[in-house]
């Protein structure tokens, strides 16, 4: 009778619609648009905060990466200090109501930074330390509250989603999440810098906040179904709630488990070096592309672009291919090698299309090894602990991400700043050393792994029997993985560690050498005279204006050596303002504040070019603005004579050298250019300045 009811329902069973294939059904359609919109909004909100920061607010300030830097570590540690509360609330929360009700802060949050964003006049002068850092401290205090509602959100998705999709859809739902996560990748950056840069940091606000909106007026029309089987599995859910022996001892046996499991410990230091690694790579990476790829802040974000393109191909076609052929095991360790290699090849280039290139490829390991890194978790840990093993490995690489965030923004910012080490065949920099060092920190990973994995084998969960898998009674210590490795002279956690010891020795052995001996290339010993610059009247065309122009935004570094002594121009050349704490203004008019498109604002010897239009300005001009001579015999207090010569060399802002004999004052200003005076320094061979720290 069973035979028959069968087969002849067979034929009623209809095929699923293009729609259900897509989007499974309609509460997850609503959700997925949802989810689409707001992470498009917050992909958009962050990368437009980085540009703002990067460009305009930090400029060229010897701080300006450890502001980047915090731009990603403040959610991190936010989400690390509210993780554990807002799961508790969210298991007792309803889930649709807790996000509508995090959409609904996220909007009037967002919003809340529209007045330190400049679209209404503040009560600092423009351009001056005060204005910047109360800017900053805004937008970091708007990170803050939004850090508060991403552990809320998070869980609560993830709930929702199992109440509103059958469970045999759930791998299809959560594939399209992560091709939500990719695909936001790619088309928020340029999105953001396309907005950004046309129509400013306002709109990129108006626009986390319209898709915060919209996020909420679809998880509206989300309609959960409660259906008797799940009110079943909450209430067997709810009764083994009552048999547990507590959190804390809940904790010790994952802890135990993680522990006492040689794959697991691994997988947890391999993810731990790729995100010792991965936080610097992203905290400078906008300063590796403007300062050694040559590339400017709006074609930076295309970087993104091709990572994430190589993240989807290498998640849908190479990851299960790779896992297929050589299984999970080397799924796993391999892309850790791959990744070190691209990595470590990215950090000696000086092109940006090679850049984008390596990045492609380094999305499509990475996503190999991320989506390795799920089954391989499932296949060594009973199911009872997996999610304890998941929080335990994810913890642990939460911190060491945050710890290279830290460090990547101190590294650069202090012992590595500005410092240069040449030797034969290439030149080490700051950023390409730290670089350098997250290939060799992805090598090792990867390394560590093979030589632990070659000593195990996996146990097909399969063999179980279902009374096994059921069992109450179940040993969680009782590995799912064989040891097969034979004893040696070196055990497997001891070759693990000497592989760890050796690969942080060799990251070490390439920075200390470039923190301690090589010579700063911004090491001044000279400072120029002030001259008698211009106090707030017209010059040669250009206005002081109350606010920094934005039409046109070039850097240009004007290098002084005097008699074989760099020199320093002085800050607050074209700013004008009454003198006062916290305000680099080189001249002072009663209480007029005012910035020239000519401007100096750090002792970086970096020509600020915010102009209010499309014409070229020249070096002749900022003296102009500065108050001082240039000729072809004379700059400043210094002028030429038979015995002290005067001589300018130029390089373009790829670093390629032009023989100029010209009028210096007809020297266009452009961007990354680099003006080199040398004045009676036959010796000093120039070089072109490339730490422009993202701008």
């Amino acid at each position: 009778m069973d035979t028959t009811v069968s087969v002849s329902a067979e034929p009623e069973k209809k095929p699923p619609t293009l729609f259900e294939r897509l989007l499974i059904n309609r509460n997850y359609a609503f959700m997925w648009v949802g989810m689409a919109t707001s992470r498009l909004g917050n992909v958009v909100f962050d990368t437009a905060l980085l540009l703002w920061v990067a460009t305009t607010l930090a400029r060229n300030a010897p701080w300006s990466a450890f502001a980047v830097g915090a731009l990603i570590f403040i959610p991190q540690i936010v989400a690390l200090l509210m993780g554990t509360f807002a799961g508790v609330l969210v298991d007792r929360w309803d889930k649709r109501r807790t996000l509508l009700w995090m959409d609904g802060a996220r909007i009037f949050i967002v919003l809340a930074l529209i007045p330190a964003s400049g679209l209404f006049h503040l009560p600092f002068p423009s351009g001056s330390d005060i204005a910047t850092f109360f800017q900053m401290g805004c937008a970091f205090f708007i990170l803050i509250l939004l850090g508060c509602c991403d552990p809320f959100v998070n869980p609560a998705l993830l709930i929702l989603l199992y109440d509103i999709v059958p469970e045999d859809d759930l791998p299809r739902a959560f594939g399209r999440g992560q091709v939500l996560n990719n695909l936001g990748t790619i088309v928020g950056p340029p999105l953001a810098a396309g907005i950004f840069f046309t129509l400013g940091i306002q709109w990129c606000i108006f626009f986390n906040a319209a898709s915060f909106l919209v996020s909420f007026l679809n998880f509206m029309l989300i309609r959960p179904e409660r259906n008797a089987q799940k009110e079943e599995v909450k209430a067997e859910q709810g009764a083994k709630e009552e048999k547990k022996a507590g959190f804390v001892h809940e904790l010790v046996e994952g802890l135990r488990f993680v522990g006492g499991n040689g794959v697991l410990i691994a997988v947890g230091v391999s993810l731990s070096l790729i995100a010792l690694g991965a936080g610097g790579l992203n905290t400078l990476n906008l300063f590796f592309a403007t300062d050694n790829l040559h590339a400017t802040p709006d074609i930076y974000v295309y970087l993104d672009v091709l990572y994430g393109i190589g993240a989807i191909i290498g998640a849908l076609t190479v990851g299960p291919w790779v896992q297929k052929k050589l299984g999970v095991m080397s799924g796993f360790c391999i892309p850790g090698i791959v990744t070190g290699l691209l990595l470590f090849t990215y950090a000696r280039l000086d092109n940006v299309y090679a850049g984008f290139i390596v990045l492609f490829f380094v999305g499509v390991s990475q996503a190999t090894f991320y989506v390795s890194f799920g089954p391989l978790l499932l296949k060594v840990t009973p199911r009872k602990l997996i999610g304890r093993a998941n929080a335990v490995i994810g913890q642990l690489s939460t911190f060491a991400g945050m710890i290279s965030i830290g460090l990547a923004s101190v590294l650069v910012t202090s012992p590595l700043h500005n410092k240069h080490l040449t030797l034969p065949g290439f030149t080490l920099g700051p950023i390409d050393t730290i670089f350098m060092v997250v290939g060799l920190l992805a090598l090792t990973s990867g390394i560590q792994a093979m030589a632990t994995f070659n000593d195990y084998k996996l146990v097909d969960k399969q063999e179980e029997t279902p009374a096994e898998k059921s069992s109450e009674n179940e040993d969680v210590s009782q590995p799912l993985i064989s040891y097969v490795g034979r004893p040696g002279w070196l055990s497997t956690k001891k070759r693990q560690a000497a592989i760890c010891l050796v690969g942080f020795l060799v990251c070490l052995l390439i920075i200390l050498p470039v923190a301690f001996i090589a010579p700063s290339s911004t090491a001044a010993t000279v400072t120029m005279s002030y001259g008698h610059p211009a106090t707030g009247e017209t010059i040669e065309g250009m206005e002081c204006a109350s606010t920094v122009a934005t039409r046109q935004q070039l850097r240009t570094h004007l290098t002084l050596y005097v008699n074989g002594h760099m020199a320093a121009l002085p800050t607050g050349i074209g700013i004008v303002s009454p003198k006062q704490p916290g305000v680099r203004a080189l001249a002072s008019n009663g209480n007029l504040y005012c910035l020239y498109p000519l401007h100096v604002f750090e002792a970086d010897n970096i020509i600020h070019a915010d102009l209010p239009d499309t014409r070229t300005y020249t070096l002749g001009q900022f003296f102009s603005v500065w108050g001082q001579p240039l000729s072809r015999t004379q700059i400043a207090d210094y002028k030429a004579d038979a015995g002290k010569q005067l001589k300018f060399v130029v390089f373009d802002g790829k670093g390629n050298e032009i023989n100029y004999t010209g009028d210096p004052g007809a020297l266009s200003l452009e961007e990354h250019k680099t003006i080199v005076v040398l004045y009676n320094s036959p010796d000093v061979h120039p070089t072109p300045f490339t730490d422009w720290n993202g701008l």
